[in-house]
């Protein structure tokens, strides 16, 4: 069974035409097909409250952290600080 997918965004111009009320939002037509196609539901973040889009980073942060780092590796830790 396929899941549908949460993105947050922040509320960039290109997607978001018109501020609804909440987190509500009026996507443009080709936002709104590029949520389709890649099946993902758009989730925006409030305006004027920085805690949402802190969450988003954070766990971006984390991601880069575990994924996109190596982690040093060598015989001893003259070796790793000499390949820095």
């Amino acid at each position: 069974m396929d899941q549908v997918q949460r993105i947050a965004y922040d509320n960039l111009k290109a997607a978001v035409t018109r501020f609804l009320a909440g987190s509500e939002r009026d996507l443009s037509p080709r936002f709104r097909a590029l949520a389709s196609h890649y099946l993902f539901e758009p989730c925006f973040c409030r305006p004027r409250t920085g805690h949402d889009k802190g969450g988003v980073e954070s766990r971006g942060k984390a991601i880069r952290l575990q994924h996109l780092v190596p982690i040093p590796s060598g015989d001893d830790l003259d070796a790793i600080w000499i390949s820095f």
